[in-house]
């Protein structure tokens, strides 16, 4: 049984040490808060907790008294979009003060899109092609982004995607919640999409990449580009066959991958 104990930290101050079995792990406090959140989706994503959680709210008596034409998987749509708004916003927050030790570069942009009854986010950086200090033009695949290295996908922070739902890319299925997307290029042109269960970081540097924490690496498809694009951009679209797809593109080259819902 996990149980969460406060202490004080003379480095991040207040933290928690979680205690399970005879095994304990020092937390600080934006990671508590992330995984905390993690575990509430989870709990509440599973169909018997969702089925407790409408009996302990009432909402199915609450429905027939004072609305009976309105259907119970509505109301439960309603909760469920504002759970999520909810637990977006702290995850976000919770990193926040992490992230304001360090000085940001680049703008930064979030974007979102609901696909198949799935909202998918992600928030990242947006590096332009000139030398944010000399404005001199840089040569991207192979020189800034090194080719046979991990790349965090964008600038500044690492990269974070947030699924509502679980959502399938290639074999790998990628359960509800919030991750870091990283790319790896190859010099014969191949790259993968790296999904990464470390959440909060800074894009670079000591302790910024967890190899272990790898949740899958997954074949990105490679595209050359009629024109070339200035600044680092990301995009979630519609795929005509279903589900979706996840999209990056800078300098003269993209790369994209399809994803569809978990049903």
């Amino acid at each position: 049984m996990r149980r969460l104990v406060p202490r004080r930290n003379q480095d991040e101050g207040i933290a928690l040490t979680a205690f399970n079995g005879d095994n304990s792990r020092d937390f600080s406090w934006p990671a508590f808060c992330t995984i905390q959140l993690v575990y509430v989706c989870r709990f509440y994503s599973s169909s018997a907790n969702g089925r407790s959680f409408k009996k302990f709210a009432g909402i199915e008596k609450l429905s027939a008294q004072l609305n009976p034409s309105k259907s119970i998987k509505e109301i439960m749509n309603h909760m469920n979009k504002l759970k999520y708004i909810l637990t977006v916003g702290t995850i976000i927050a919770c990193i926040s003060p992490l992230m304001a030790q360090q000085k940001r570069i680049s703008p930064h942009e979030t974007i979102s899109k609901a696909i198949d009854g799935n909202r998918v986010m992600i928030v990242y950086g947006r590096p332009y092609t000139k030398d944010p200090k000399t404005g001199q033009a840089r040569k991207i695949w192979g020189e800034l982004v090194p080719y046979g290295e991990v790349w965090r996908t964008g600038a500044d922070e690492a990269t974070l995607l947030i699924t509502q739902k679980p959502i399938v890319m290639g074999e790998t299925t990628i359960p509800a919640g919030a991750y870091t997307l990283r790319t790896l290029p190859d010099e014969d042109g191949t790259a993968k999409l790296i999904i990464n269960k470390q959440i909060g970081q800074w894009g670079i540097g000591p302790g910024s990449y967890d190899k272990d924490q790898d949740l899958a690496r997954i074949d990105l498809k490679k595209e050359a580009l009629d024109a070339p694009v200035d600044q680092f951009t990301m995009a979630i679209s519609e795929n005509p066959s279903g589900g979706g797809i996840l999209k990056m593109v800078w300098e003269n080259t993209a790369f994209s991958i399809p994803f569809t819902v978990q049903k």
